[in-house]
């Protein structure tokens, strides 16, 4: 994820002082699926979830993108509706611009235009990494990894349904993996939200994932 200075490169001189400073909690949902949006946003602080509803009822959790970020960057180009659902993960705080005059003066900018063309490049080569790491890594390593991007600070209260459809596993051996996790005591489970107790060790099993991360960030 680039630096926020470079965010600010992105838009044209007076661009980012028409926007209106939000704060939303936990679970707030920014983009609907299948809705129109009428807010552009620039995510300054905190991190959502991206989400996808599928035909057959499953909910996909298809990536976390941490500030800063654009969201609706898509629907500012087509004017179509939503392909996906986002919502906040924990506090987050955003610039919000209203969409028509948003796509009114950044879709007449040409620099704009072009530097998004490369941020969405990136964002395709991120989709490629993803698919590399659900081959290349175990399950128990991918959902360690899960935990820490979804966590809400030492909580974690994603469905195991959308964890299995998510890493195309069984909901079966999620539960598995959830339950070993806290015999390990790497998690307290209380009711429907797991405590982590022990997060060394899942950046341990997640290692090799966050430093693959990492060096597609750095090359960005």
């Amino acid at each position: 994820m680039q630096k926020t200075e470079h965010w600010r490169d992105l838009f044209p001189a007076g661009f980012l002082k028409q926007g209106k400073v939000i704060s939303v909690s936990d679970g707030t949902c920014l983009i609907r699926q299948g809705d129109h949006m009428n807010t552009f946003y620039l995510l300054t602080n905190g991190k959502c979830g991206i989400s996808c509803d599928l035909s057959s009822g499953k909910t996909i959790l298809l990536r976390t993108n941490h500030a800063p970020c654009l969201i609706g960057e898509m629907e500012l180009l087509n004017d179509e509706p939503a392909m996906m659902t986002v919502k906040a993960i924990g506090e987050c705080s955003l610039l919000a611009f209203e969409m028509q005059s948003a796509r009114r003066i950044l879709c007449a900018d040409n620099a704009f235009l072009q530097k998004l063309s490369v941020l969405m490049i990136r964002k395709e080569h991120e989709n490629a990494v993803n698919l590399i790491c659900a081959e290349a890594y175990p399950l128990q390593d991918r959902l360690a990894f899960f935990i820490l991007e979804h966590r809400q600070g030492p909580f974690f209260r994603v469905k195991k349904t959308e964890i299995a459809d998510s890493l195309g596993a069984s909901y079966r051996h999620i539960e598995k993996l959830m339950d070993d996790f806290v015999k390990q005591k790497v998690l307290f489970k209380e009711r429907c939200t797991y405590l982590i107790r022990d997060e060394a060790r899942l950046r341990e099993l997640s290692h090799g994932l966050s430093e693959l991360m990492q060096r597609e960030t750095e090359l960005e």
